[in-house]
């Protein structure tokens, strides 16, 4: 098992209590804490549609060959609350999609999307509400990330500082961005950014936050594909340790040779390529100093296709 230290227990444990306040969403901080490691920690792997592209998208250098990527939410249950990573496309996508420019982008984009393949929908599988979603950790605010986000309106949706301040642009901004406002204005209240300062140094990685102060879920700091890209760390008490890179690497290779992404996929949208090189390094770095490790990259056919999928979970 890989282990953190300090926390933002005090946070989650605040705002089971509270709504968050726009107030203390300026400003998310954490306390240290320690906790008794969880007696569950159960993991859920979901596809909320796809994307056509070309390998050499995927990696730069690779062919010419179609691939169709999944585009994965995680979904979490930890005996604190029932936690979702990302959410993927949701119920909206067809409207947020919508108009000639909506429908360029999902041409463009190769996006292949039907209403059963939300969270939302998928939820009833094993008879969960969407009430019973207390916490939205967001990698980043792309549209396929988080584009699920109105589908569970109770929830408290926790992101890094960098990446919402990166977000309060204009619609052109946005669009450069590869963002949806809409996706998140709809109630603001539950928005609670984390700062990367109140963070702590974690194996190679410049800012973590230990979400429970039980050392099972580990926000790891990974910045560059967006300004605030954040990566999660499940470390189980079996002993197992999964790492989900979000977009950090979308494919085993970005992070194994290490190789970047294609030229156009990084040039879509805006990014800082030195900064997703090093998050691409530290990965690969993290990955060979532990290597009983897991990763799962963001977007990889390859992988996704051993992968237990959900309803079935990892323990």
């Amino acid at each position: 098992m890989v282990t953190g230290a300090k926390s933002i227990a005090s946070l989650l444990a605040f705002v089971l209590a509270f709504f968050v306040s726009p107030t203390f969403a300026q400003d998310a901080g954490i306390v240290p804490l320690t906790n008794p490691p969880p007696h569950t920690l159960h993991l859920y792997c979901l596809s909320t549609g796809s994307i056509e592209t070309r390998q050499n998208q995927l990696v730069a250098g690779g062919s010419w060959q179609k691939v169709s990527v999944p585009v994965p939410v995680y979904l979490i249950r930890h005996p604190a609350a029932w936690i979702l990573f990302d959410t993927g496309y949701g119920s909206q996508t067809k409207s947020d999609f919508s108009g000639l420019l909506g429908k360029l982008v999902s041409f463009f984009m190769g996006i292949r999307w039907q209403p059963e393949d939300s969270v939302l929908a998928q939820l009833k599988k094993i008879h969960l509400p969407p009430e019973e979603i207390r916490f939205i950790l967001l990698s980043h605010l792309h549209s396929d990330h988080a584009g699920g986000l109105r589908d569970f309106p109770r929830a408290t949706v926790f992101l890094s500082q960098a990446e919402w301040e990166a977000a309060q642009g204009g619609r052109w901004s946005h669009f450069r961005n590869g963002q949806i406002s809409r996706q998140w204005e709809t109630d603001l209240r539950r928005i609670a950014p984390i700062s990367d300062r109140r963070g702590f140094p974690y194996q190679g990685f410049d800012h973590a936050h230990d979400l429970f102060g039980d050392g099972s879920l580990i926000l790891l700091s990974t910045p560059g594909h967006t300004p605030g890209h954040w990566s999660l760390l499940l470390n189980f008490p079996s002993g197992k340790s999964i790492l989900l890179t979000g977009d950090a690497a979308w494919t085993k290779e970005n992070y194994q040779k290490p190789a970047r992404r294609g030229f156009l996929a990084r040039h879509l949208t805006r990014h800082d390529e030195t900064k997703e090189w090093e998050s691409l390094v530290k990965i690969r770095k993290f990955a060979e100093d532990n290597p009983d490790l897991m990763v799962i990259p963001g977007h990889d056919p390859a992988v996704w296709s051993t992968l237990k999928k959900f309803p079935e979970y990892y323990k």
